[in-house]
């Protein structure tokens, strides 16, 4: 292992923290509304929810295509969107106990 693949990697995993980051902050951003009032609410909330999955889902996506031809980035970018998703349950667990 080179130093350059070293560097890669670890560029990888950030640029992968960055995008792991930006895409929780965007379900983030619907997850944290008030408890809905009645079914109409809790359907369209799951919906809205559900649409930011798909969205941030295309992200990660998008950043990992970007990189496949850079092989050591590319695994350094799903580690980084990896650990930043665990970070942010680890979170919401932690605030709910």
């Amino acid at each position: 292992m080179t130093l350059q693949t070293v560097l890669l990697f670890l560029g990888g995993v950030l640029y992968g923290m960055v995008v792991g980051f930006l895409g929780q902050k965007i379900i983030h951003s619907t997850a944290v509304k008030a408890a809905p009032r009645n079914d109409k609410e809790a359907q369209k909330m799951a919906r809205k929810i559900m649409g930011r999955w798909w969205l941030k889902l295309g992200i990660d996506a998008l950043a990992l295509f970007v990189l496949f031809r850079v092989v050591p980035m590319m695994l350094g970018a799903a580690l980084g969107i990896y650990v930043m998703q665990k970070v942010f349950i680890f979170k919401a667990i932690k605030k709910q106990g």
